[in-house]
């Protein structure tokens, strides 16, 4: 198994943390310093260590959590600006999980947290064309017959395309 897996694999961090922690010479392989994330390891046999500490390849089972992320909790796991992220509401699960998907973070709603990837790719890769359906009020600006046209005709944003039905549409403040 590639040393870039294993560490990935053992909850250490992202595949891109875990990359830059190897490059930066912070990982041993049985007291070796290895540079290279290819580098094979085996899980039986061979001592990996992270910044002097063991770590060990866990092989949790697949998970899946339905999370109601609340309005001011960043939508990601690390967010050096965000008061809470969450990371917070996920530490004493017993294994790492991952947003799919995000809420910014003055939006509320249904998130789906999880540890299996094949779940995540084909949740959001557009190849697969998974509806979402968000419900949007707007507060603060009076909204008129034009821009309720111009709503429901659908929007374009980032390449994706949102359409508002009839029934969201009266959602809208008017």
């Amino acid at each position: 198994m590639k040393l870039r897996t294993f560490l990935h694999k053992s909850g250490a961090g992202s595949r891109r943390f875990c990359d830059r922690m190897i490059r930066e010479g912070k990982v041993t392989v049985n007291g070796r310093v290895v540079k290279e994330p290819w580098f094979e390891v085996d899980p039986e046999k061979d001592k990996v260590k992270l910044w002097g500490k063991n770590i060990k390849l866990i092989n949790p089972k697949s998970v899946t959590y339905a999370f109601y992320k609340p309005v001011g909790v960043s939508s990601t796991l690390n967010d050096k600006f965000a008061e809470k992220t969450i990371l917070d509401f996920t530490r004493d699960i017993g294994t790492r999980v991952f947003p799919v998907g995000r809420l910014d973070r003055e939006s509320e709603g249904l998130m789906i947290l999880t540890n299996n990837g094949q779940l995540a790719n084909f949740l959001t890769h557009p190849r697969y064309q998974i509806e979402k359906e968000y419900i949007v009020y707007v507060e603060g600006k009076k909204i008129n017959r034009d821009i309720l046209r111009k709503l429901t005709k659908g929007v374009y944003t980032d390449h994706m395309f949102f359409k508002t039905t009839q029934g969201s549409a009266t959602s809208f403040n008017r």
